[in-house]
C-alpha cells in the first residue's frame, strides 16, 4: 500500500510539473522603458525617490552623480496571460495561463537611470532579477516559470515624469 501511494504521488508530480512547463508566454513584451523630459536633473531625480517612497518599494543603491537607483528585490504582482494579452494590465509580471488550482508569486529588481542630456533628461526603466513561481496547493512547492514584465510599473513611473 505504502509503495502504491509513493508511486502515485510521484507521478501526480510528473503530471504537474510536465503540464508546467509546456506553458509559454505568446505575447510581445518590452524589455526596457525609456522617455525623455525637459523637467531638470534634480526635478526627476527627486520625483524619482518619492515614487518609491509612495510606492514602498526600498532602495538598495542611489548614485545620484551616476544617476543610478536600483530598489531591493521586492515581490510584485502577477497576472496570467491569456490569448497574449495579461489579464490585469496594472499587475507588474505576466506569466503564462496556469490551471485555476495554482497560485502564482514573482519577485523582480527594479533598476532606473536618469540621465542629463543637456537639452532633456533621459529616464530608463526596467524590472530584471525576474522570477515567477507556481505553487503547487498541496505542498507548497514552488515551479519556476518565465515571467515578464508587462511594462505597467515602468509606464506608472514614466508618466508621473512627464
Amino acid at each position: 500500500m505504502k509503495k502504491i501511494m509513493i508511486i502515485s504521488i510521484v507521478c501526480l508530480g510528473i503530471i504537474m510539473t510536465s503540464c508546467l512547463s509546456s506553458n509559454v508566454l505568446t505575447g510581445t513584451y518590452q524589455e526596457s522603458f525609456t522617455s525623455k523630459t525637459n523637467k531638470s536633473y534634480d526635478e526627476v531625480w527627486n520625483d524619482v525617490i518619492d515614487f518609491f517612497a509612495l510606492s514602498g518599494i526600498p532602495i538598495n543603491t542611489f548614485e545620484k552623480a551616476s544617476g543610478l537607483i536600483v530598489a531591493h528585490t521586492v515581490k510584485v504582482s502577477v497576472t496570467e496571460e491569456i490569448n497574449g494579452v495579461p489579464v490585469d494590465k496594472n499587475a507588474y509580471i505576466v506569466i503564462p495561463d496556469i490551471s485555476s488550482m495554482y497560485k502564482a508569486e514573482a519577485t523582480a529588481t527594479f533598476n532606473i537611470r536618469v540621465r542629463d542630456n543637456g537639452d532633456y533628461v533621459q529616464i530608463y526603466v526596467n524590472l530584471h532579477d525576474i522570477n515567477a513561481y507556481y505553487i503547487e496547493p498541496l505542498y507548497g512547492y514552488k515551479y519556476p516559470i518565465i515571467g515578464k514584465s508587462t511594462g505597467a510599473f515602468e509606464q506608472k513611473l514614466l508618466d508621473m515624469l512627464k
